[in-house]
């Protein structure tokens, strides 16, 4: 790697550590990561596009060639100058957004087209199961629960698609997932996607419930400070609804990643996780009404 790296870059005698999974070098000064990728080429660019001017987020190197990935032992890398690499985030970096200018130009980055990839989600989780049935007893006790909460996050979607739009609703910078509060996985370009800017929030709140270090004045301190469309209210509970800490963690067993039985941590925690949703329904009612769920507003 070092090789490569020196030869595609024009970085001279640089030092590799590797530290918990993750390689970094110094070069004149500057800090730089070795990140493994999956995204495509199309998606890179559009993100170095997208962060070439941005002071908060890593920056993606190209290479001598203008190329935006390196390949090593058939895996893709690129190459990232570190901006923002100590402590953690908070709710002021989830809730701190620029506007996107020429969004037309970002179109392999965007996931705001929620009803697509949601249902084609569940109807994946609904085709495997029935190859799968028996492996995994844990997940085959609960994945109906779930399913259903996705179920009922898509039908809220449905409607709130039908609500009031405005120019807040414009996607901006975001994050494929929350699994971290690390400012260097924050600002790591390679988790960078185009969407809705209340995605970050549901999935940054939803992170620290299941972390176990939700503060509940805080959250209604948070949604009390919103300023959101009332189509962006809808997503917002739309999206803490939809299970997305159960369906990632699903894959992981599925694929052998993790033991199964990490996954009770969560399901322990559906009625208690299913009053925070409530707590948080009354909380958005008193900025806008939004739709009712007959379990979750009763």
């Amino acid at each position: 790697m070092k090789n490569i790296i020196e030869y595609y870059y024009n970085f001279i005698s640089i030092t590799i550590t590797k530290k918990n999974n993750k390689m970094t070098f110094k070069y004149n000064n500057n800090d730089y990561k070795i990140s493994e990728t999956l995204r495509t080429e199309e998606e890179l660019r559009e993100i170095y596009t997208l962060l070439i001017n941005n002071k908060k987020y890593n920056k993606i190197i190209l290479t001598k060639n203008n190329t935006i990935s390196i390949i090593n032992n058939n895996k893709k890398y690129i190459i990232q100058e570190i901006k923002n690499n100590n402590g953690e985030i908070d709710i002021i970096d989830i809730l701190s957004k620029t506007r996107i200018k020429n969004i037309e130009n970002y179109k392999t980055i965007r996931r705001d087209n929620w009803y697509k990839l949601w249902t084609e989600k569940i109807d994946y989780i609904n085709y495997q199961r029935t190859h799968i049935k028996g492996i995994n007893q844990v997940l085959d006790q609960y994945i109906d629960y779930y399913i259903g909460l996705g179920e009922n996050a898509i039908s809220y979607l449905l409607e709130a698609n039908n609500s009031k739009k405005d120019e807040r609703d414009i996607p901006v910078v975001s994050h494929r997932r929350i699994n971290s509060l690390k400012k260097e996985d924050y600002y790591d370009a390679n988790n960078i996607i185009l969407d809705h800017y209340v995605r970050d929030i549901a999935e940054y709140l939803k992170y620290l419930f299941f972390l176990n270090k939700i503060n509940i004045q805080d959250v209604a301190k948070i949604i009390k400070n919103l300023n959101l469309s009332e189509y962006g209210f809808r997503l917002l509970f739309c999206r803490l609804l939809f299970p997305t800490y159960f369906f990632d963690m699903y894959e992981q067993i599925i694929n052998n990643n993790i033991d199964e039985k990490i996954i009770i941590n969560i399901v322990n925690k559906a009625s208690e996780f299913e009053m925070f949703l409530k707590f948080i329904y009354k909380e958005v009612n008193k900025k806008t009404r939004i739709p009712s769920i007959n379990w979750i507003s009763s």
